[in-house]
Protein backbone atom coordinates (compact mmCIF):
# COMPACT_ATOMS: atom_id res chain seq x y z
CA UNK A 1 0.00 0.00 0.00
CA UNK A 2 1.27 3.57 -0.94
CA UNK A 3 0.99 6.14 1.80
CA UNK A 4 -0.28 7.83 -1.14
CA UNK A 5 -3.05 6.34 -1.61
CA UNK A 6 -3.77 4.47 2.15
CA UNK A 7 -7.06 6.49 2.14
CA UNK A 8 -8.39 5.93 -0.57
CA UNK A 9 -7.38 2.30 -0.47
CA UNK A 10 -9.15 2.09 2.86
CA UNK A 11 -12.35 3.63 2.25
CA UNK A 12 -13.24 4.88 -1.19
CA UNK A 13 -12.06 1.82 -3.33
CA UNK A 14 -13.81 -0.60 -0.90
CA UNK A 15 -16.99 0.81 -1.33
CA UNK A 16 -16.73 1.23 -4.83
CA UNK A 17 -15.85 -2.33 -5.70
CA UNK A 18 -18.52 -3.52 -3.07
CA UNK A 19 -21.12 -1.98 -5.43
CA UNK A 20 -20.71 -4.34 -7.49
CA UNK A 21 -22.69 -7.01 -6.46
CA UNK A 22 -20.34 -10.12 -7.48
CA UNK A 23 -17.62 -8.58 -5.62
CA UNK A 24 -17.46 -10.27 -2.72
CA UNK A 25 -13.68 -9.82 -1.01
CA UNK A 26 -11.18 -6.89 -1.23
CA UNK A 27 -7.84 -7.36 0.17
CA UNK A 28 -5.35 -4.40 1.07
CA UNK A 29 -1.94 -5.19 1.85
CA UNK A 30 0.16 -3.17 4.02
CA UNK A 31 4.16 -4.37 4.02
CA UNK A 32 5.01 -1.57 6.74
CA UNK A 33 2.23 -2.54 9.28
CA UNK A 34 2.67 -5.96 7.96
CA UNK A 35 -1.12 -6.92 7.76
CA UNK A 36 -3.84 -7.44 5.39
CA UNK A 37 -6.98 -6.57 5.98
CA UNK A 38 -9.40 -8.53 4.42
CA UNK A 39 -12.81 -6.56 3.26
CA UNK A 40 -15.60 -8.81 2.93
CA UNK A 41 -19.26 -8.80 1.68
CA UNK A 42 -21.26 -11.25 4.43
CA UNK A 43 -24.06 -13.60 3.94
CA UNK A 44 -26.54 -10.65 4.68
CA UNK A 45 -25.29 -8.85 2.43
CA UNK A 46 -23.82 -6.40 4.89
CA UNK A 47 -19.53 -5.42 4.46
CA UNK A 48 -16.76 -6.22 7.46
CA UNK A 49 -13.29 -6.14 7.60
CA UNK A 50 -10.89 -7.98 9.83
CA UNK A 51 -7.46 -6.93 9.95
CA UNK A 52 -4.93 -10.34 9.53
CA UNK A 53 -1.24 -10.51 10.71
CA UNK A 54 -0.51 -14.01 10.73
CA UNK A 55 -2.41 -17.24 10.20
CA UNK A 56 -4.40 -18.10 7.03
CA UNK A 57 -7.29 -15.83 5.32
CA UNK A 58 -10.71 -17.77 3.86
CA UNK A 59 -12.02 -16.04 0.53
CA UNK A 60 -15.05 -18.40 0.37
CA UNK A 61 -16.86 -17.93 -2.50
CA UNK A 62 -14.24 -18.95 -3.96
CA UNK A 63 -12.78 -21.12 -1.55
CA UNK A 64 -8.90 -20.19 -1.23
CA UNK A 65 -7.05 -20.06 1.39
CA UNK A 66 -4.08 -17.62 1.43
CA UNK A 67 -1.39 -17.48 4.55
CA UNK A 68 -0.98 -14.40 5.49
CA UNK A 69 2.87 -14.64 5.58
CA UNK A 70 3.47 -15.31 2.55
CA UNK A 71 1.04 -12.24 0.96
CA UNK A 72 3.18 -10.16 3.42
CA UNK A 73 6.55 -11.51 1.62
Amino acid sequence: MSPTSAHSDTSAKPIGYFRLATVRHYLVIDPDARSVTHYARRADGNLGSTTHTTGRLVLDPPGLTLDVAALLG
